[in-house]
């Protein structure tokens, strides 16, 4: 199963994001399951839904064979913490889906950091070939890395300090 998570923003949706994997679960032949929170479009081609209690939701991490999500340290976690590859895609303040770019600024950050179970894209159009290459090869995935620390960090400051550094170890 391909698990598609847009986390549980609850003012900003991910369209972009689901409307694209819903066109991609009508050519796959695995099943997808979508979480969407409060994105306003309904998937025709997967199973959804919107919010679950964290069990519930971990349970799908556990289950999937790939999963697809916004760009946020939570999936980051989750998928490592399942040894799970993922897709991430930044949601983007000029489309209304954030208040601000961070998603953007992190997506930079692991990009950088080459985490090997996590593929960024920046466009949802994107997804599909990721995807494709994904059922076709079972890739060997690096889940232990050193980048998630550093991501980590540039997190707290980002949240402690509103800025997201631009020097160093997380540039």
């Amino acid at each position: 199963m391909i698990f598609v998570t847009v986390g549980t923003d609850k003012l900003f949706g991910f369209k972009r994001l689901i409307e694209a994997c819903d066109q991609i679960a009508r050519e796959v032949s695995e099943p997808m399951l979508m979480q969407i929170a409060c994105t306003n479009y309904t998937p025709k081609h997967a199973q959804y839904f919107r919010y679950a209690p964290l069990a519930e939701y971990l349970e799908h991490y556990e289950k999937a064979s790939l999963v697809i999500s916004h760009c946020s340290i939570g999936p980051i976690v989750n998928a490592k913490r399942f040894r799970k590859p993922l897709i991430v895609c930044p949601r983007r303040y000029r489309l209304g889906e954030l208040a601000d770019e961070h998603q953007l600024d992190f997506a930079r950050t692991v990009e950088d950091k080459k985490m090997g179970h996590v593929q960024v894209v920046y466009e949802p159009s994107e997804i599909k070939k990721q995807v494709e290459e994904f059922m076709n090869f079972n890739p060997v995935m690096n889940y232990n890395c050193e980048g998630l620390d550093a991501i980590v960090g540039a997190l707290k400051d980002f949240i402690e300090t509103g800025t997201v550094k631009t020097e160093g170890c997380y540039a």
